[in-house]
């Protein structure tokens, strides 16, 4: 309770966390591993960088425009702060007039965040849990499970599996879907990518069946609660999340809280031990 009423004190100080605080490794701690996940994460991290070829963006469907680095917008920079904190590579940050409120993430040369032009009226601490959302899992390779349906995550990683075993899947997924995307994958991999590849894909080959939706399911929840703690700002954070699900404002206080299981998490997980040690450890005074 000390603690608590001493954090209570403090301003939120959004994406001012120290560099790398709160990396892939401690990210993947923020929500309970899910069993027999592992092997999947591996090869997805380790073909993830070459999706923005097989999978090529269409940035004209959402009438973007791009924040290039170095721009002097302050979305970009905040990106770049946020990156930093998450131990993620570059990214790319797109403002558009037609995407979803949540904002969406296309395969490029690097990973590219799309957000809603209406982003940039939120307040710093809203901009950054948006924006951590996205990159928490770039910087973990697991973006994949954002940017491509269930089905087709199911499909990529089938292919990717080929890579140690030319039957994996066979009669059960779609032989010349598996057929068609291994050869891209393939080929956008390249030899040395296939290379280290293949070691992944063999582990996954002799893993036990994974649950897909559980996975995916802990994956967002860690994102989202890493956020959180970028952003540290639970009243901006709840507003963020509720402006990503599309709320209108009209639903307010418990009632808005109860209308969201990860609005509800956020709450919980505000003054979990693990997010006071996280706030007391992470953040330069």
């Amino acid at each position: 309770q000390a603690d608590q009423a001493h954090l209570a004190r403090i301003p939120p100080r959004p994406a001012r966390a120290l560099p790398g605080s709160l990396g892939p490794n401690r990210v993947a701690e923020l929500a309970p591993a899910v069993p027999r996940a592992q092997a999947a994460e591996h090869l997805l991290a380790a073909i993830a960088p070459a999706l923005g070829k097989v999978f090529p963006p269409n940035f004209d469907a959402f009438q973007t425009t791009k924040l290039p680095p170095r721009s002097g917008h302050p979305l970009r920079a905040l990106a770049d702060q946020v990156a930093s904190i998450l131990g993620a590579g570059p990214v790319d940050v797109y403002l558009a007039a037609a995407v979803p409120p949540h904002g969406v993430v296309q395969f490029d040369s690097r990973p590219a965040i799309v957000l809603p032009k209406a982003v940039t009226d939120r307040s710093p601490a809203g901009q950054a849990f948006l924006l951590a959302q996205h990159i928490a899992p770039i910087a973990r390779g697991l973006h994949p499970l954002n940017a491509l349906g269930p089905e087709e995550i199911k499909l990529l990683l089938g292919a990717a599996a080929r890579l140690a075993s030319a039957a994996f899947g066979a009669g059960v997924l779609d032989e010349q879907g598996l057929s068609n995307l291994g050869k891209s994958l393939s080929k956008a991999l390249g030899r040395r990518g296939r290379k280290a590849a293949e070691p992944l894909a063999s582990a996954y080959v002799q893993a036990p069946e994974l649950d897909l939706e559980a996975w995916t399911r802990a994956t967002r929840l860690a994102a989202t609660r890493a956020a959180l703690l970028v952003a540290d700002d639970l009243r901006e954070s709840v507003a963020a999340q509720a402006f990503a699900e599309g709320n209108d404002g009209q639903t307010a206080g418990p009632a808005l809280v109860r209308s969201s299981e990860t609005l509800a998490d956020l709450m919980r997980f505000w003054i979990s031990e693990q997010a006071q040690q996280f706030r007391h450890q992470a953040y330069a005074q």
